[in-house]
């Protein structure tokens, strides 16, 4: 398929009509106050960065070059000019510099258009990204238009992202980090052409954490499987959120300290993160517990909450063991916090007396149903899935380990088993 036609069918309909989604649990917010009403139709066709007229100087730039490299017999020109055929977004870049290279010595008239379209598809996963936010944050939040709208480059991670601040009239702002999915483009590659379809268990275990209380408020809007984006508030803005990195270092060592003398504040962070260890082990999460980068706590009425912010969903044939509920007991499992360095983390999840913890694991699946959110998350991550075409057999096997790891904690802590719960071995209607 041409360049062209690439641009027709894919990011032409990006324009005219981007399918968009956000969980069904984040209330609508309004632009500024209810009176306040839109004054910019977003259903007409909507263009922040011109894709499109970037594609059609992409083109008349690889016709020059292949015109005035068609007599040219190098065997590297020759298979640049093939790979500029390639809809392979890398190979295209990768073709640009070869011809580059050869330009600088041979015919420096060539080096405009060939870095045209390197700088082209280095520039389009962000430019991408920032269409598909524009017109998915103008829809959600009724704003009058871009100009409410500032992207900013990300600071840190991985993954190929942004930070969005939107701002509302006559006052307010929210700002969002925005990135990839955790099989998506990383932030040190040009393209997408190394990404994979986007895995709904991670959208799913977002859609858990928000509708939980235990994580931000979250949404999600894309252009087809691999170019798929998750935009997460960013709580720093507020003021009432610390990562637990930059909070632990002052928190006492119960190592050097004698339990009586740890406070009621101490005591309640301890009881936060049994939140967090229960809720990794239900939901077969990684990097959560054991990257203080990766959660904090959110102050309310006089107290901190747990909220996680980011995570790993595990990849396996069974999201379940026998053995769940004795590695929460022992404090290790897979998450070995009895050796942790971090003294906090250590005793609250592994050195605190067992009865402590138990009744703190009682007492959060008495405060949260988790299956409940469970099953609402299921029927949003599913029409997502539908939507996208993607294969959903992992995302029910992980649907079914998720009931089962419910069901051996409630057993060990001697709680009743929901029947819903039991019934672990039915496939997803």
């Amino acid at each position: 398929m041409s360049q062209q036609k690439l641009m027709s069918s894919s990011l032409l309909v990006l324009m005219l009509s981007l399918v968009s989604f956000a969980n069904d649990s984040c209330a609508m917010m309004k632009s500024g106050s209810a009176e306040e009403k839109t004054t910019t139709s977003v259903s007409k066709p909507f263009v922040f960065h011109d894709i499109e007229g970037g594609y059609v100087a992409l083109e008349e730039n690889k016709a020059l070059l292949k015109m005035k490299l068609a007599e040219i017999k190098d065997k590297k020109i020759l298979n640049a000019l093939s790979r500029l055929e390639s809809p392979n977004e890398n190979l295209q870049k990768k073709a640009a510099d070869d011809i580059i290279l050869w330009a600088i010595d041979n015919d420096q008239t060539l080096l405009q258009p060939a870095k045209h379209i390197k700088v082209f598809y280095q520039n389009l996963p962000y430019e991408r990204l920032e269409n598909l936010a524009a017109h998915y944050f103008i829809k959600r939040f009724a704003l009058s238009g871009s100009e409410q709208l500032s992207f900013l480059e990300k600071t840190s991670g991985v993954k190929l992202g942004r930070r969005l601040v939107v701002r509302f009239f006559p006052s307010g702002s929210k700002t969002f980090f925005i990135k990839t999915h955790r099989h998506g483009t990383q932030s040190n590659s040009s393209m997408s052409s190394g990404a994979k379809a986007v895995d709904p268990k991670e959208v799913l275990v977002y859609n858990v954490l928000h509708q939980l209380g235990l994580g931000p408020e979250t949404h999600f809007f894309w252009e087809d499987q691999k170019n798929f984006y998750i935009a997460t508030e960013d709580l720093n803005g507020s003021g009432s959120f610390i990562e637990y990195s930059k909070l632990y270092e002052q928190l006492p060592n119960p190592e050097k300290t004698s339990v009586k003398e740890l406070s009621q504040e101490y005591f309640h962070i301890c009881d936060e993160l049994i939140k967090m260890d229960v809720i990794s082990r239900i939901l077969r999460l990684s990097d959560t517990t054991t990257n203080k980068e990766n959660f904090g706590f959110v102050e309310k009425i006089g107290s901190q909450f747990l909220c996680l912010i980011d995570f790993d969903v595990k990849d396996d044939d069974v999201y379940t063991s026998d053995g769940l509920f004795k590695g929460f007991l022992a404090g290790n499992g897979t998450f070995m916090y009895a050796t942790n360095t971090d003294p906090t983390i250590k005793y609250a999840l592994a050195k605190r007396i067992e009865d402590d913890r138990t009744q703190l694991a009682a007492n959060f699946f008495e405060e949260f149903n988790i299956l409940e959110a469970v099953n609402a998350s299921m029927a949003n991550v599913s029409e997502i899935s539908q939507r996208l075409k993607i294969d959903t057999e992992d995302l029910s096997n992980y649907y079914k380990g998720i009931k089962k790891n419910i069901q051996l904690f409630k057993e060990g802590l001697g709680l009743d088993v929901e029947d819903d719960v039991q019934m672990s071995e039915e496939d997803i209607t």
